[in-house]
């Protein structure tokens, strides 16, 4: 994993989730039970889509897609063990397929 000067400590857990918060979420955020039809790939939650922004944020920062896989899998396990219900587990995998093109996207633009 890469850190760039200007970075964010992926271990930092408390800081991390601060700007992820503030600098990962996209207007989705606001859809996130509504479901949205990506054609020729199925349909989604928009809170599902909303993870392109994550994998943004990673890729701006330089985080490996391992880091990003385990972020996403580590912020919706923490969301269920929050009792925020158990669908998270299943965003967690949905989340990570969007988190890794908004990744890649920012990697080849």
């Amino acid at each position: 994993m890469s850190i760039k000067a200007d970075g964010i400590n992926p271990l930092n857990f408390t800081k991390l989730s601060k700007n992820f918060t503030v600098e990962a979420d996209t207007f989705l955020y606001g859809y996130a039970s509504q479901e949205f039809h990506v054609e020729n790939v199925g349909s989604f939650k928009g809170g599902e889509i909303n993870y392109i922004g994550v994998g943004v944020f990673a890729g701006r920062y330089g985080f490996s897609e391992a880091t990003l896989n385990t972020l996403v899998g580590a912020w919706n396990v923490n969301d269920v063990l929050a009792g925020k219900g158990s669908y998270n587990l299943y965003q967690a995998q949905t989340g990570g397929l969007w988190s890794r093109f908004g990744r890649d996207y920012y990697n080849i633009r």
